[in-house]
C-alpha cells in the first residue's frame, strides 16, 4: 500500500464518520481523480547539518553505593620533631638511699703550741694555738 492509498483510505473514513467535513470545506463530497503513477526512487542522502545549541543540564541522578575500602597506602615520611614542652611540676622527695662508704682520712695537721702564760692563782690562763 502507497502513501496516496493510505490518504484515500483516511479520507474516505472522514466522509463517512464526519458530520462536520462536509458542510464546512465540502472536500469530503468531491469526485476522488485517478491515481498517480509510481513512487520513485529515494534520492541521496543530503549533508549532515550543523550541530544545533546545547540542551539544558538535566537533573542530578542519586548517589550511588559507596564502593569498597582501598588498601593501605605506604607510610609517610617521619615529620619534624616539635617544640620541647613546658616543665612538669616537681615530683615528690624519693625515700634516703643507703649510707656510702667512709672517705679516705685526710692529712694530720701539725699545730705549733704558742706561750702559756700564767696569771696570779686563781686567775685563768690565755694559751694560743698556732696551726703550722
Amino acid at each position: 500500500m502507497n502513501c496516496d492509498d493510505t490518504i484515500r483510505k483516511a479520507l474516505e473514513k472522514i466522509k463517512h464518520d464526519s458530520k462536520i467535513c462536509g458542510p464546512i470545506c465540502g472536500c469530503c463530497f468531491s469526485p476522488t481523480g485517478a491515481t498517480g503513477g509510481t513512487v520513485g526512487p529515494t534520492g541521496p542522502t543530503g549533508a549532515t547539518g550543523p550541530t544545533g545549541p546545547t540542551g539544558p543540564t538535566g537533573p542530578t541522578g542519586a548517589t550511588g553505593a559507596t564502593g569498597e575500602i582501598g588498601p593501605t597506602g605506604p607510610t609517610g615520611a617521619t615529620g619534624p620533631t616539635g617544640p620541647t614542652g613546658s616543665t612538669g611540676p616537681t615530683g615528690e622527695i624519693g625515700p634516703t638511699g643507703p649510707t656510702g662508704p667512709a672517705g679516705e682520712d685526710g692529712d694530720t695537721p701539725t699545730f705549733a703550741i704558742g706561750t702559756v702564760t700564767t696569771g696570779a692563782p686563781g686567775s685563768q690562763a690565755e694559751v694560743t694555738i698556732t696551726e703550722v
